[in-house]
């Protein structure tokens, strides 16, 4: 199996904002009308104001967002029965907003903090804009949460989990996009530096989760005898947990071509630092919905003809296993990142 690593940045952001009384070194999280809200970015602090992705506004606060490149202005709207019913119109690097009801502006305010571009992403202000559409907006200070409506409650579990980590495997905007586009998107979220785990990238923390993932779904008892029960730190044999890649294109087998069946797409390959007999292992690819599919493909090319290299693979392909994402804390997750390395 060939293994390779590459790199590249996307996405698009807008800021949000909300008074803080400190800039503090843990991550702000945005909690929106009884969920918590997940994001391939995180909201960043701005002269005691917290920034936040457009998607936030779009997606949680259910309003249509339209940006315009030549005026550089973002126009968000409320909508009631197929109409307008109210818009706010912003301006890059103004603070000046207007207001308009059922089409006719009606006031024009002062933001607190200008839209911005930083790092080529667009951010506004949340509770600016949240008031505006007549939201009520809080800071929980001691959990960090900036609260867009009413039902919080500060005792709620705010402990962070894999859609903390790792909000790209949730990105269902990606389940409709091609091969390659998926297949870009992964790399580059991927190779970034995890926010969570200092000195690993997102690929190592993806790891031990699907790592954990597969062993929470009872799919190792094929690696152990009856009698026996390994859990997924101890299948580790106080060894490390390698992971590689199998590209795009690449051949099946030595009995195979290229003019063959060959790999459909860019799978993860994870393993444990064992033996080619006894070796405990799985690839699989992200579905960006919260769920990996996994395969179990031959260590050894053993096939006698090009045919059963062929009707091997494909039966394989197209049967794999649906593996949900486990819901782990850093606690759980740590033990088995400790032992990640990429084999190049």
């Amino acid at each position: 199996m060939n293994k390779k690593i590459m790199m590249s940045i996307l996405s698009l952001l807008v800021i949000l904002i909300i008074p803080i009384s400190s800039v503090a070194s843990s991550e702000v999280r945005i909690w929106v009308d009884g969920n918590f809200v997940n994001s391939d970015v995180s909201p960043y602090i701005d002269m005691n104001r917290t920034m936040v992705p457009i998607r936030v506004i779009s997606e949680n606060l259910n309003k249509e967002v339209i940006w315009n490149n030549e005026s550089r202005t973002i126009e968000i709207n409320e909508k009631s029965e197929d109409r307008i019913s109210k818009s706010i119109l912003l301006q890059i690097d103004k603070k000046t907003v207007s207001i308009k009801k059922d089409g006719a502006e009606i006031d024009e305010i002062i933001l607190d903090h200008a839209p911005e571009i930083k790092n080529d992403r667009t951010y506004v202000p949340l509770r600016n804009v949240a008031e505006l559409f007549d939201k009520n907006v809080s800071w929980d200070s001691e959990n960090r949460v900036a609260v867009v409506g009413d039902g919080y409650k500060s005792k709620e579990k705010t402990q962070l989990t894999t859609k903390d980590f790792l909000p790209y495997m949730y990105n269902e905007e990606m389940l409709n996009k091609g091969v390659d586009e998926q297949l870009d998107y992964e790399k580059v979220m991927g190779e970034s530096e995890s926010k969570y785990f200092p000195g690993y990238t997102n690929k190592d923390v993806e790891v031990a989760v699907a790592w954990l993932s597969y062993d929470k779904a009872g799919l190792f008892e094929i690696f152990q005898k009856q009698d026996e029960k390994r859990d997924a730190l101890e299948l580790l044999l106080g060894k490390n947990l390698g992971y590689g890649f199998t590209n795009k294109g690449e051949v099946l087998s030595i009995r195979t071509t290229e003019n063959d069946l060959t790999y459909p797409r860019r799978f993860t390959d994870v393993f444990n630092d064992d033996s080619m007999a006894s070796m405990v292992h799985f690839d699989y690819y992200p579905n960006f919905d919260g769920t990996i599919n996994t395969f179990l493909f031959p260590l050894h090319d053993h096939f006698a003809t090009r045919e059963e290299a062929v009707e091997t693979y494909e039966k394989i392909f197209n049967n794999p296993k649906n593996v949900k994402l486990g819901e782990f804390t850093k606690e759980e997750i740590q033990p088995i990142l400790n032992r990640v390395e990429i084999i190049p």
